[in-house]
């Protein structure tokens, strides 16, 4: 097996917006699935689609291109409502939000978002997360998610929801707190479950939870990234999913353990993760050794790691590229539309 391939194993999230030498020989050694980039007011458009073009230029296999946010847009446009106003707002507001979003990504370059989140928003609930749930009913948030696909799908942009099997009581806390979400199968295939079986199948990626699930493994809680039973035995086998299974790197371990990158990168690909989102380059560096030696000492066995490349070699199928060029006569008639969309629903809200 070869670097390129464990490379594809591997997403950066890339903190600047800017290309320079760094980037390019990150990507060139490591030749990454895939790079995650932030949007930042000020941030010129035309930089950013140029750094589009260029990421992809560098790497051998074309890249999943994310938006490292799921609130993404209104970073150089008039705010856009979150996904829980605009499904307050009724599904005609879902889906011209949903338009919007594939527009402007389609525009800048990106080919992937990290959304729509399928997790339900618990009463009584406000944090950094609440507002990008569409609500706290599974039916609403699984029509929600099926319009907000469907546009998605129109732009040409690779959907990756999450967070599987479910948040619902947790989307105030932040990703670096310990989670145990302590209900039972029952509670969690009725509700937390309902969005994401009716969107399995038009699916290619799924973004899996950080979070430990009482119900798959009581003791000790292990986090879904690292859990055969969540991946496995859920995932695969309950409900038959054949897509790719992302996850942010979690170095917190068993019974809160840590665990190296590298440490937890062999764990999770061995668990059944097909895809890791790793941070910077010193991650990047510690995860692909890692996976490297694990090939080579049959640390992780080659089925697995055939297993996802095969995954996530589907989930590219037909991956939309950038041109690496945007105009402004292109990209203000978007920004208009958006203040247009906010102001309409804004008005709406007051009525």
């Amino acid at each position: 097996m070869s670097s390129d391939q464990i490379g594809q194993l591997l997403a950066v999230r890339w903190e600047e917006t800017r290309w320079g030498g760094v980037l390019e020989r990150l990507l060139k050694r490591y030749q990454p699935a895939g790079v995650l980039l932030p949007l930042r007011r000020g941030d010129s458009v035309e930089s950013m689609a140029a750094m589009l073009g260029c990421i992809t230029g560098a790497l051998s296999v074309p890249p999943f291109l994310w938006l490292d946010a799921e609130r993404t847009i209104d970073r150089l446009s008039e705010p856009l409502p979150s996904p829980r106003a605009a499904a307050q707002a009724g599904p005609s507001a879902v889906e011209r939000l949903a338009d919007l979003i594939g527009q402007g990504l389609q525009l800048l370059g990106f080919n992937s978002y990290g959304g729509p989140t399928l997790d339900l928003v618990a009463p009584g609930i406000e944090g950094p997360f609440t507002d990008r749930a569409f609500s706290g009913n599974p039916e609403t948030t699984a029509h929600c998610a099926a319009t907000f696909l469907q546009q998605l799908d129109r732009h040409h942009i690779l959907a990756c929801p999450g967070s599987f099997p479910g948040l619902a009581d947790s989307t105030g806390l932040r990703p670096d707190q310990p989670i145990v979400v302590d209900k039972p199968m029952a509670t969690l295939w009725r509700d937390d479950l309902r969005p994401y079986r009716e969107a399995l199948s038009r699916l290619r990626m799924i973004r899996i939870s950080f979070a430990s699930y009482k119900a798959f493994d009581y003791e000790p809680p292990k986090p879904a990234p690292l859990s055969e039973r969540v991946l496995e035995g859920l995932l695969r086998v309950r409900l038959g999913y054949r897509g790719a299974a992302v996850a942010t790197l979690y170095t917190s371990g068993l019974g809160g353990q840590r665990l190296t990158p590298g440490q937890a990168a062999v764990r999770s690909i061995n668990s059944g993760c097909d895809l890791l989102i790793v941070n910077g380059d010193t991650e990047l560096a510690q995860a692909f050794s890692a996976l490297e030696a694990g090939v080579k000492s049959g640390a992780l066995s080659d089925d697995r790691v055939e297993q996802a490349l095969s995954r996530v070699s589907r989930a590219k199928e037909g991956l939309a590229l950038p041109t690496g060029k945007l105009s402004a006569s292109e990209w203000d008639p978007f920004v208009n539309a958006c203040e247009q969309f906010s102001s309409e629903l804004r008005g709406g809200a007051q009525g």
